[in-house]
């Protein structure tokens, strides 16, 4: 009797003591809706790694990108890293410019620009994050310039 009371208290002491860990996996798509060729240029993009470089993205016209980030934790990666910086060039001359601190609702650092769907399944939340670029941020790209 004392040794599966023993045996017992074990076993409980090891399934309490085992750490639930979480995963959260980012799909990110940018799609390109706008009649233009666009560029997405990030200074000093870093996601996961301690080295930054100067980044561009080319997306042509009704066409898009995807990346896919895994991640420990139940939180959505942000998409660009830790840059402060995004600008989205229209056929290499008209430009819109993004930073950080813009509380712009059409942001490409802010995750809250994007339209977000959530999946939970045991311990991995998938967040599947879309951003479409239109003919109205080209149309936007072009007025700032004559301002």
């Amino acid at each position: 009797m004392k040794k599966i009371f023993v045996l017992l208290c074990v076993l409980g002491a090891v399934l309490f003591s085992c750490i639930v860990e979480y995963e959260s996996v980012t799909y990110y798509k940018i799609t390109n809706q706008s009649l233009q060729n666009i560029k997405i240029n990030i200074p000093n993009y870093r996601c996961h790694s301690s080295v930054s470089i100067d980044t561009t993205f080319s997306i042509s016209q009704n066409q898009q990108i995807e990346f896919k980030y895994i991640d420990s934790g139940r939180d959505i990666t942000e998409l660009f890293g830790l840059a402060n910086t995004a600008f989205i060039i229209f056929n290499d001359s008209d430009t819109l410019l993004y930073t950080r601190e813009d509380n712009s609702s059409r942001n490409i650092l802010k995750k809250e620009s994007y339209d977000i769907r959530v999946e939970e399944k045991k311990r991995i939340t998938t967040y599947y994050c879309t951003y479409i670029i239109t003919e109205e941020d080209y149309q936007n790209a072009v007025n700032s310039k004559k301002e």
